[in-house]
């Protein structure tokens, strides 16, 4: 293979990696735009002018990779991970097509009539194969939430990865090296050396997602079972005072003190509402990504503390892929209105919260309504900086709609309904 076509190749599979397993989870729109485009500047620059040192510019377009990566995620493992899935899945890739006939040829067991015959549709199998890979590497990351549980992680391990991403390289270098050198022993030994440390750093991730995952159910089956006992006890207190208060119901009766019966009636079922109510930590189980989750229960639980009622509806089940938006900026979207709304709670003499996911036919609506008082403007709570609460920068919602622009597809909304503001936003179904 010469080297136009080793550069051409090189190109199609950062394309093809970027576009479909980098796309929304680890790259925004405009970043894949962007780093696409260097590509074809790239290509078009070796093409044209014949420069053979245009080769090194992918070598730039790594870099840009890594600067979008952690711009994007925020996460140094997260950056560490996309680069050693790009980085294997091209390995294997180029390893069942070019590297092994061309071993074959260096070893004479193929004549060379027959390497320069396959030499000619070898780049087509080749990205059929790395397609392949990239399919089943998007399976497994998804059936296990791999990508949302590290995502989550608290600590930045920044030190690991970055030692992790100079090892594959350095290992990439030297092996690629070994092989124009003609040394296959050598090439041999660190090809597996680079997918045993692959399978060891990503079996190592699947762990702390499991991980993650389980303390997250452990979580959410704590706060259940607490709600649970609290509403047997407050049961036990009203079964327990039961035949009092249907004698004091059937005095006022006797008496035919009508108006005050129904005012007794009345307080009976307020009092009965704190264990007839709905289990919100039993609908936060029909969303199924752990993050999500995890916001919930943080929710949940700061109204409880702050003693501000919340009605939680998850009307249809939701996965990750109702999800249509990078996570990580539904994450930040739905913490800034959850946020917001029990901040504009706590002045309020009768606060609510109401919080509601549903799927629609062709979009996922999350919506969340909080009481407030006094007067409001819509138009100044969306400007930068504006604020009502002493202490704070005002930049929540703003950020909101900053983050929901860069989707084309999605869309949001605010209003002010009978004494609620209500603010919204819905994602298009994956197509």
């Amino acid at each position: 293979m010469g080297l136009p076509l080793e550069v051409l190749l090189l190109s199609l599979n950062y394309i093809q990696v970027l576009w479909l397993l980098g796309y929304k989870k680890y790259f925004s729109f405009r970043q894949v735009i962007f780093l696409t485009a260097y590509i074809f500047v790239q290509l078009v620059v070796y093409y044209v002018f014949r420069d053979t040192r245009a080769v090194n510019l992918l070598i730039f377009f790594v870099v840009l990779e890594f600067y979008f990566l952690i711009r994007f995620l925020q996460s140094w493992i997260l950056a560490a991970l996309y680069f050693l899935l790009q980085n294997t899945m091209m390995l294997i890739a180029g390893l069942i097509t070019w590297d092994s006939f061309f071993i074959l040829w260096i070893r004479q067991a193929i004549t060379t009539e027959q390497y320069k015959l396959f030499d000619d549709a070898a780049w087509i199998l080749q990205q059929l194969v790395l397609f392949g890979l990239i399919m089943v590497t998007k399976k497994i990351s998804a059936k296990y939430n791999i990508f949302e549980s590290v995502s989550q992680l608290q600590k930045k391990y920044i030190t690991q990865s970055i030692l992790c991403i100079a090892l594959l390289y350095s290992l990439n270098v030297i092996r690629t090296i070994s092989l124009v050198q003609l040394q296959i022993v050598k090439f041999a030994y660190l090809t597996v050396m680079s997918l045993a440390f692959t399978a060891v750093f990503c079996y190592i991730i699947y762990l702390i997602s499991q991980f993650y995952q389980q303390q997250q159910s452990i979580r959410l089956l704590s706060q259940k079972s607490f709600q649970e006992e609290e509403k047997l006890h407050l049961a036990n207190e009203f079964r327990h005072d039961y035949r009092n208060i249907l004698v004091s119901l059937s005095t006022y009766l006797e008496q035919d003190q009508i108006a005050e019966a129904r005012k007794y009636v009345s307080s009976i079922v307020e009092y009965s509402n704190s264990f007839t109510e709905s289990d919100d930590f039993s609908q936060v189980t029909a969303i199924k990504s752990p993050p999500i989750q995890g916001l919930l229960i943080k929710f949940l639980e700061s109204c409880r503390e702050k003693k501000i009622p919340v009605q939680l509806i998850v009307k249809q089940e939701i996965s990750e892929f109702d999800i249509t938006i990078n996570l990580l900026d539904f994450i930040r979207c739905f913490s800034i209105l959850l946020d917001n709304a029990v901040e504009a709670s706590e002045g309020v003499e009768r606060p609510l919260i109401e919080v509601t996911l549903d799927i629609h036919e062709q979009s996922t609506l999350i919506e969340v309504r909080n009481a407030y008082e006094g007067s409001l403007s819509i138009s100044q709570l969306l400007k930068n900086n504006f604020t009502t609460k002493k202490g704070h920068q005002g930049k929540g919602l703003h950020i909101f709609t900053k983050l929901l622009k860069q989707y084309r597809k999605a869309s949001y909304g605010f209003d002010l309904e009978s004494g609620f503001f209500v603010a919204s936003f819905s994602l298009p179904k994956s197509e």
